[in-house]
């Protein structure tokens, strides 16, 4: 009996501990669900984070990619579409009340442009076709339609074809898209040719069905600063002739180069503008433009500063030294009282007595006048430019040569500054004016000596002839070709190369003229007479239809006369027809994602 009590007992205390048991397995595996369905939800959810991030990386790669082609597009050598960095396109914000209007310039078939004739008519299509502008992607018929159409970006796939989708995620094709949502011109500096500009590019992801439905997954909106360039990408774009006011008789530039029109007002049709004007030997094409309309001014004779050494008194006084030179009669030629019987006569800026200044021959008997290099701009004989300054000259008979390199001294550019006298210009001949003509010459010569006739130099950049920018209105008025001051005056072959920076002044023709070099004046006043202007060295080169680009500049003038005087210094891209460039600028980039 005790020992089926005991045997009972027993049986009852396995049973409770295989419910212990059971009920510890069914608790385990509790946990072990919980922990498999929660590392299974937290899979899933990194998954979806991870597909997630890969499409916001897809759409700044969209949008980074959109942008370069967008930006590839405006800087074709091959279209000019450079102008479209000087227009907005974008919405344009009210800031007294936040509202927006649309500015999207960059749709205008004939927008405001500072070179009138720009040719616009070459704007991008979008890839949907011309329903659509290119890049926004907004509705050509209905523009207050604010759902627009993206840009697809296309790729190649595993068998080489151009294909949509970037992957295939599940049956479903990944297609990557963007548009421009603005473009703002922040700042754009004329004189110097450059600017700012930042874009917005929306990069978009889109998965795409077999049913054509599109289920936008990511989109990014990119800003992107950029800096912006001009510059006159050959010598047949640069203005070798340039005027506001125009009187021009039969004219002809030789080699490479056009005519700058300065004007505020847009010509009415671009062709034929200037009839008279004709232009030889170049490397131009019947496409390329003769006459250039452009509202902008004229470059200065700032570009001809260098070192800034001025031809001042010998005595070390610091004053400037005023030149006057007149070969007439007596009774025509400028009055320079008692004191100063000879051509060339000088007198410090802040007095009115002349003297006869020492220089190497004052053509007394041979009619040529020779100033060496070192007779003038004394106090710097090694600077690399001499500016003089002139108040009248006249010269009929009389060669003048003004020594450009010494024997022992560094070779250096000449610069005649037009100067008015400190009494009225009548008073001593027209002051304020140089005149050229009969058998005169005026040039720069590598040597000057006492026993020998100089022979001319041929190079227009080491002779700059320059208007007074601070002429006494009193006195004198550009409005037309009979104002004698602030005026050069030329014929023949007196002046054969120079570069005539007249921006406030003119340039009058009295006889048939040659010259080689470039013009930039007020006013060009031909008075019917022809104008040969010979713009390049050799127009063989530029004549002949196997020269290259290099070679082309090596003959020109104005890239002669860039290199010369340090324009790359002085940020000055030419004046002319320009073309614009935008280059990646130096802020970041910005990444808005949605």
């Amino acid at each position: 009996m005790k020992i089926f009590c005991a045997l009972k007992q027993r049986s009852s205390t396995a049973t409770e501990e295989r419910g212990i048991v059971m009920l510890l397995a069914l608790m385990m595996g509790v946990v072990l669900i919980a922990g498999a369905t929660g590392l299974m939800i937290r899979q899933m959810m990194a998954r979806k984070i991870g597909v997630y991030s890969s499409y916001q990386t897809m759409a700044d790669n969209a949008a980074i990619n959109g942008f370069n082609r967008i930006l590839g597009t405006l800087n074709n050598p091959n279209r000019n579409l450079g102008y479209l960095f000087l227009l907005d396109n974008g919405k344009q914000i009210n800031p007294e009340d936040d509202s927006t209007s649309d500015n999207f310039l960059w749709e205008i078939s004939n927008p405001n442009l500072d070179e009138f004739c720009t040719d616009t008519s070459d704007f991008p299509t979008h890839r949907s076709g011309a329903g659509w502008y290119w890049p926004t992607g907004r509705e050509v018929d209905n523009l207050n339609n604010e759902k627009t159409k993206p840009i697809i970006l296309s790729s190649i796939d595993k068998e080489g074809k151009t294909t949509s989708n970037l992957r295939v995620d599940n049956a479903k094709g990944i297609e990557p898209s963007f548009k421009l949502r603005s473009y703002k011109i922040i700042s754009f500096d004329q004189n110097k040719g450059q600017g700012k500009g930042v874009f917005e590019v929306e990069g978009i992801i889109n998965r795409t069905s077999e049913d054509g439905s599109k289920d936008q997954v990511a989109r990014a909106l990119m800003t992107r600063y950029l800096d912006i360039f001009s510059t006159i990408d050959a010598p047949k774009n640069w203005a070798v002739l340039a005027a506001d006011r125009v009187d021009l008789g039969p004219t002809t530039i030789h080699g490479d180069g056009l005519m700058a029109w300065t004007t505020k007002t847009k010509p009415d049709n671009c062709t034929n503008l200037i009839p008279r004007l004709n232009r030889t030997r170049s490397s131009s094409t019947t496409d390329d433009p003769l006459v250039w309309p452009i509202n902008r001014g004229l470059p200065t004779a700032i570009l001809f500063m260098g070192d800034g050494t001025n031809d001042t008194e010998p005595s070390d006084s610091g004053l400037k030294r005023i030149w006057n030179f007149d070969d007439r009669a007596p009774g025509l030629s400028a009055d320079r009282g008692t004191t100063c019987s000879t051509v060339a006569c000088t007198r410090l800026e802040d007095e009115t007595s002349y003297s006869s200044p020492a220089i190497t021959d004052h053509g007394v008997n041979s009619k040529t006048i020779k100033i060496k290099h070192d007779e003038i701009c004394t106090s710097k004989l090694d600077s690399d430019v001499c500016h003089i300054f002139v108040e009248h000259m006249h010269l009929t008979n009389t060669k003048l040569f003004i020594e450009s390199e010494g024997s022992t001294n560094a070779p250096r550019k000449i610069v005649l500054h037009l100067v008015l006298p400190t009494i009225k210009p009548a008073s001593v001949g027209e002051g304020g004016s140089i005149v050229l003509a009969g058998s005169a010459q005026l040039c720069t010569s590598q040597s000057v000596s006492a026993g020998s006739t100089p022979a001319c130099g041929q190079k227009p950049e080491n002779l700059i002839l320059a208007s007074s920018d601070a002429m006494n209105s009193d006195w004198y008025s550009t409005a037309s070709c009979q104002d004698p001051t602030n005026t050069v005056s030329i014929e023949g072959n007196t002046l054969p190369s120079a570069w005539l920076a007249m921006a406030q002044g003119a340039v009058r023709l009295t006889g048939d003229t040659t010259l080689n070099g470039v013009i930039w004046a007020r006013s060009i006043c031909s008075n019917g007479h022809n104008l040969d202007l010979y713009a390049t060295s050799d127009t063989s080169v530029t004549a002949a239809a196997n020269s290259d680009a290099n070679a082309i500049k090596n003959v020109s003038y104005v890239y002669a006369a860039a290199k010369a005087w340090h324009w790359n210094t002085l940020n000055f891209r030419g004046f002319g027809k320009t073309t614009l460039r935008g280059l990646r600028g130096e802020g970041l980039d910005t990444f808005q994602r949605f």
